[in-house]
C-alpha cells in the first residue's frame, strides 16, 4: 500500500477524468492521497473531492493555502483568520501548498528584484501561523530562496507546527541542517494522525535523512540523496 503525498487533483486534465485517475492509484496499490490547494478558489472544490472519497479507493484528503507563485491580484489572499477557519473540516490535514520561489526572477518574473517580491514573504509568515494555530504540518515549496525560507522559518517558531518541504532544490547539506523541522512526517498508517501537532523531529543520523516509512510514500524527483 502507498500514500501519495502530494497532488493536484482539481487541475483540469485530473479533474475531467477523475474516476479513470483513482481507478489507476488504486491498482497501482495507492491507498490514500493528500490533494493539495494552491489557491482560496479552488479550495471548495478540493475539499469537494477529499468529501466525496472519504472512503474511496483511494482515500483523499485536502490542505487549505496559496501557492507562492500566484501573484497578487490573480486570486484571492487568505489571511490567517480565514487559513484557520478551513483548517477546522476534518477532512483538512495541512496547510498549503506556501513557501517563497525566486527561480528565474527574469523568465518567470519580469526582471523584478528579490526585494519586491515581499507579498512572497508576507503570505509565507501568514501561512506558517495559521499552521501553529490549526496544529497542521505545512507543505513548503522552496526554490532559489534557501536563505530567506529558513529565516522565516525560525522567525516564526515553524517547528511548533513541522510539515514536508515538497519542492526542494537545496543541498543535502542544507536538507540535513534544515530537518530540524521539516521532513516527511505523515504517518502512512494513520492518516487521522497528521493532526497531531509535529514537536519533535524524528531521529537524525549523519549523512541520513530519515523518511518515515519510505516505502509507504511516493516522492517526487529531488536532488537530496537519501543514504
Amino acid at each position: 500500500m502507498f500514500t501519495d503525498s502530494h497532488c493536484h487533483l482539481v487541475m483540469p486534465e485530473l479533474a475531467g477524468q477523475l474516476p479513470q485517475v483513482l481507478d489507476a492509484m488504486h491498482a497501482a496499490r495507492v491507498t490514500r492521497a493528500l490533494t493539495v490547494c494552491t489557491t482560496m478558489e479552488e479550495f471548495p472544490a478540493t475539499l469537494a473531492q477529499a468529501e466525496g472519497h472519504a472512503h474511496g479507493k483511494p482515500q483523499l484528503w485536502a490542505s487549505v493555502g496559496v501557492h507562492p507563485e500566484n501573484e497578487p491580484g490573480a486570486c484571492a489572499e487568505a489571511d490567517e483568520a480565514a487559513l484557520v477557519h478551513a483548517a477546522q473540516h476534518p477532512r483538512v490535514i495541512a496547510i498549503g501548498e506556501t513557501g517563497l520561489d525566486y527561480y528565474q526572477m527574469a523568465e518567470r518574473k519580469g526582471g523584478r528584484s528579490v526585494a519586491e517580491l515581499e507579498w512572497q514573504r508576507q503570505r509565507f509568515r501568514c501561512h506558517i501561523r495559521a499552521a501553529r494555530a490549526a496544529r497542521l504540518p505545512l507543505i513548503i515549496h522552496t526554490r532559489a530562496a534557501a536563505a530567506d525560507t529558513l529565516a522565516i522559518l525560525r522567525e516564526e517558531g515553524a517547528e511548533r507546527a513541522g510539515g514536508v518541504f515538497h519542492c526542494f532544490t537545496e543541498t543535502l547539506d542544507r536538507a540535513l541542517r534544515w530537518t530540524w523541522v521539516f521532513i516527511f512526517p505523515f504517518p502512512a498508517s494513520s492518516p487521522s494522525k497528521m493532526r497531531a501537532k509535529c514537536t519533535k523531529p524524528p531521529p537524525i543520523f549523519p549523512k541520513t535523512i530519515c523518511l518515515l516509512k519510505l516505502t509507504h510514500l511516493i516522492l517526487p524527483p529531488c536532488r537530496i540523496a537519501v543514504t
